[in-house]
């Protein structure tokens, strides 16, 4: 009797000492699949941002190849937009100007992360332009928030992302892809860029229109009186020029498109 009760103990021991064994086995594997997984990679480049951790991200940011392919993106449409009525001399214009802007977005995101904020990163390097790349396109001004969808095929996917625009109080969702390489992820391509520069493009666009509200009402207060003369507001001719400085600010690349071709 006493045999029997002690083999059941022992058995029920036994049991529980294996459901520990597949719980703990169960936590490891799941653990080790989750550093191989994009989550994970995107982690990593979060947490290399808020720890300026430069090679970290680096080795999940294929930076050389996002700012090439975004700055070919982009320097296209801006061409475009000019017209210069000439295929030709459109391709030796973006031939001439290409390297530059490539090498400059690439010097900048780097300073970014490394430094922290602009401050920091024009302290590191007081021969970089004192307007940068970081601060025109609202790198600050961006927040991580987290992942709205993920698609893998294989050894690549393709990631919707959930940034938040403090400025602007307002959320975006960029994709970005991203290849396996041993036993991670890394980013090397950005989608859907003209839909995200539109929204920022309409954010501008509002902000501006605030600016210019006050110029309104008090025009529409003192136009529809009689005899009354209108007193000169300060730089009102110039409202095109302020609306040019602000969209420059948010579009680096068309304000530096223009420098060069002036």
């Amino acid at each position: 009797m006493r045999a029997t009760r002690t083999n059941k103990k022992s058995k029920k021991k036994l049991l529980i000492f294996m459901l520990i064994v597949v719980l703990i086995t169960s936590l490891v594997v799941g653990y080790l699949y989750f550093l191989t997984t994009p989550q994970y990679s995107l982690l990593k480049i979060t947490k290399a941002v808020e720890k300026h951790d430069l090679p970290t991200f680096e080795k999940y940011v294929d930076i050389d190849r996002v700012v090439t392919r975004l700055v070919d993106y982009v320097l296209e449409k801006e061409v475009k937009k000019i017209s210069f009525g000439s295929v030709k001399l459109e391709k030796e214009i973006v031939k001439k100007i290409r390297p530059n802007i490539i090498s400059y977005a690439k010097n900048e995101i780097r300073l970014f992360v490394a430094g922290g904020n602009i401050k920091n990163a024009r302290a590191s390097n007081a021969q970089i332009p004192v307007t940068s790349f970081a601060q025109d396109s609202g790198l600050e001004h961006l927040q991580y928030k987290g992942i709205e969808k993920i698609e893998k095929q294989g050894n690549t996917a393709k990631i919707t992302l959930k940034i938040y625009h403090k400025r602007f109080k307002k959320e975006l969702k960029p994709e970005i892809k991203m290849k396996k390489i041993e036993d991670y992820w890394r980013v090397y391509e950005i989608n859907n860029i003209d839909s995200s520069l539109l929204i920022i493009e309409k954010l501008v666009s509002q902000k501006i229109k605030e600016l210019h509200k006050p110029v309104k009402d008090w025009f529409s207060k003192v136009l529809p009186q009689k005899n009354i003369k209108i007193p000169k507001i300060p730089h009102l001719k110039e409202v095109k020029e302020i609306e040019k400085v602000v969209r420059d600010n948010w579009n680096y690349i068309n304000r530096l498109l223009n420098q060069k071709l002036s």
